[in-house]
């Protein structure tokens, strides 16, 4: 789309990125934005010189958060070059008073560690709330998804959630109830 108005389109594009097309949604199963859907959706246009405010101070937020996700990219890189030293024991630390601290344990996986799935407490992703008394925990991205007000939660904490199918770790060390699929 082109704009036939004279306006700023920095302020037009941050206007745009801030609708929430799922209300513009024409119902069906895939969301679509086209000619028609975009023929509904109003446009308020300040002045010129306020649409120049708004698109350089949202425009500056972008800026930040591109810097900051640099850095978290960064950060995220060096953690995981640390992460091989240490646990290749090529970087080791040492105790308080300066001595080296012992030799490590090897161990096998079963001598560590005990899966403690209960299939019994999962909850189905479409029976999630948003708000209830039991937060559910699955294998996606964030640490809690939802929220159930089963009685029947998992107890047995803390315990890491691991997601077979997303390979993400969570550290839970509250009463809960795990997401049902691979969890």
């Amino acid at each position: 789309i082109k704009p036939n108005l004279s306006t700023n389109i920095d302020f037009l594009t941050q206007y745009l990125d801030s609708i929430s097309y799922v209300k513009y949604n024409t119902g069906t199963a895939q969301p679509k934005l086209n000619q028609e859907v975009c023929r509904t959706i109003p446009l308020n246009l300040p002045s010129l010189p306020e649409q120049t405010k708004i698109a350089n101070f949202l425009t500056a937020i972008d800026e930040k958060i591109s810097q900051l996700t640099q850095k978290y990219d960064l950060l995220v890189q060096y953690k995981k070059g640390v992460m091989q030293q240490i646990f290749s024991q090529k970087l080791r630390f040492k105790d308080d008073d300066g001595r080296e601290f012992p030799e490590w344990e090897e161990l096998n996986f079963d001598e560590g560690f005990y899966l403690a799935n209960n299939k019994k407490t999962q909850i189905k992703s479409s029976d999630y709330f948003e708000t209830g008394h039991i937060p559910v925990v699955d294998q996606g991205q964030k640490r809690i998804v939802g929220y159930t007000n089963n009685k029947d939660v998992y107890n047995d904490v803390p315990v890491i959630i691991f997601g077979d199918h997303t390979r993400i770790l969570k550290w839970i060390d509250f009463k809960f109830a795990p997401g049902a699929d691979g969890t």
